[in-house]
């Protein structure tokens, strides 16, 4: 997890217990912007004190905090709506009108088409432009009938690992299973507005660089 410290002035009227120091923790973990095809997607709002639910999934209004969905048409980005209404706290912020809405663009995976993170991409690390090198995610069939996700080249050049992943329409999410090669974590990102532009980020578990984040940006061979 990455942890962020943010110190301010503390607001005692609004908040008695409020110390002025936030901490934020965000994890590796991506979520998916995929749905599988014959797939369905469970939908979940954040559990709030008196507030009410709303989601708006293609045609649907639904008034519920988790909602479950099938039978998406194949091929298509499906919008997710969800609004949250609750009491406003007009005393510490004003204009706040109680009401928070998210939207979110889940892509249906077709039949036989592989995500478009798999490839060759070549580039560079944000923090050593000149060194140019290469990075594959591929499937591999390791043995007779049996498939697996492969990374080669991340972090260490001539290094394979084996990769437990969430597979998404553009992006990635990475845990490699072994202590091999340092155990590379992180997510892969390919660009909305160029399929062949990928951004991996990733860091180690294991190994003098353990705990630090690297940017891989690169463009599809």
């Amino acid at each position: 997890p990455i942890t962020l410290i943010v110190k301010k002035a503390p607001n005692a009227m609004c908040f008695p217990n409020d110390d002025g120091i936030d901490t934020l923790v965000r994890y590796m973990y991506v979520l998916p912007d995929s749905i599988p095809p014959r797939g369905y997607g469970i939908f979940k709002g954040a559990l709030e004190e008196d507030a009410e639910y709303t989601w708006i999934i293609g045609a649907e209004t639904l008034h519920t905090r988790v909602v479950q969905r099938s039978g998406f048409p194949k091929g298509e980005t499906i919008p997710i709506t969800l609004i949250v209404k609750k009491t406003p706290n007009a005393m510490c912020f004003p204009n706040d009108d109680g009401i928070d809405t998210l939207v979110r663009y889940m892509h249906v995976l077709p039949d036989s088409i592989p995500p478009r993170g798999y490839g060759v991409f070549r580039g560079t690390l944000d923090e050593a432009p000149l060194d140019t090198f290469t990075v594959s995610i591929l499937r591999k069939e390791t043995s007779p009938g049996l498939f697996d996700d492969m990374i080669y080249n991340l972090g260490m050049k001539g290094c394979e690992v084996y990769s437990s992943t969430v597979i998404g329409f553009r992006q990635i999410a990475f845990h490699v299973k072994h202590i091999n090669c340092d155990r590379p974590q992180g997510w892969a990102r390919v660009s909305a507005d160029d399929p062949n532009e990928i951004t991996i980020n990733y860091s180690f578990d294991y190994g003098e660089h353990k705990g630090k984040w690297f940017v891989f940006k690169g463009i599809r061979q």
